[in-house]
């Protein structure tokens, strides 16, 4: 969840999971004493995270965060998938205001990613609050190598409108059935490579944080069943939330710890 230098810059990675991440966050806050916007030059966020990491960068407290959860829920998660948009913007405009920029907020830093899905291949994108490192280059030191300038790269197939996605034909009510199955299943998997927070992703992250010398601390407590980013029965949140808080006590002195090195920093 977490990542700091050993310099001065001091990078917040929030995944999916909104509740969990506000859960820890607050229990962050309280070792610290500070709130998160001063303990962090960076903060980035995906899915629920983006969301969290806009309102850490406007200032508003975890605890407000927490109960703003239990209301967008409410107010967004309505009927089956997939969900209206028009609730959502409504609802993050009344939070942020309708004519806030990103770029109002200086500091910290932040990246929301995010995927425009409605061509194929999908295009990453990032919303952020400064300029990319291509924009504007200052050597830190006195230096007589020469850089070339960012290139994007060419060959790449163009970009398509997507309309429907068609696996294969089937012949009778038996593969139709299937066919169902299996795209729904496709489809899932599709998403758990895409969106996967653990796993192979943390092992590259926290690999090259080794390789150049950079502490790398992950906080991701284990549920004891799934819980869906758009649940909304209140007992299930509780559960996941008392077993994200028990998670926290036996990790404190992790915690107690990272606290301290983002205070030094």
């Amino acid at each position: 969840m977490t990542r700091c230098s050993r310099r001065t810059d001091r990078l917040l990675c929030l995944d999916g999971g909104g509740l969990v991440l506000i859960q820890m966050l607050i229990a962050l806050e309280r070792e610290a004493g500070r709130p998160t916007r001063e303990l962090f030059d960076w903060v980035a966020g995906t899915s629920t995270g983006g969301i969290l990491a806009l309102a850490i960068i406007h200032g508003k407290s975890m605890e407000y965060l927490r109960c703003l959860y239990f209301r967008m829920k409410e107010q967004v998660f309505r009927g089956s998938r997939p969900y209206e948009s028009a609730p959502l913007e409504d609802f993050l405009k009344k939070e942020f205001g309708e004519n806030t920029k990103m770029t109002d907020v200086q500091y910290p830093r932040v990246m929301v990613t995010s995927v425009l899905a409605d061509k194929h291949p999908g295009k990453l994108h990032i919303f952020r609050n400064y300029n990319p490192p291509s924009v504007h280059r200052e050597p830190p030191y006195a230096t007589s190598a020469t850089f070339k300038p960012l290139t994007i790269p060419q060959g790449k197939p163009p970009q398509v409108v997507v309309s429907s996605v068609d696996v294969f034909r089937p012949s009778n009510p038996l593969e139709l059935a299937k066919s169902f199955v299996g795209a729904k299943e496709l489809g899932k998997m599709l998403v758990d490579c895409c969106t996967d927070s653990d796993g192979c992703a943390v092992d590259r992250a926290r690999a090259w944080c080794e390789m150049i010398d950079t502490i790398y601390h992950k906080l991701s407590p284990q549920l004891s069943q799934e819980v869906m980013l758009d649940e909304v029965s209140d007992a299930v949140l509780v559960d996941m939330l008392w077993e994200t808080q028990m998670y926290l006590y036996e990790k404190r002195e992790i915690l107690q710890s990272l606290a301290k090195l983002l205070l030094d920093n």
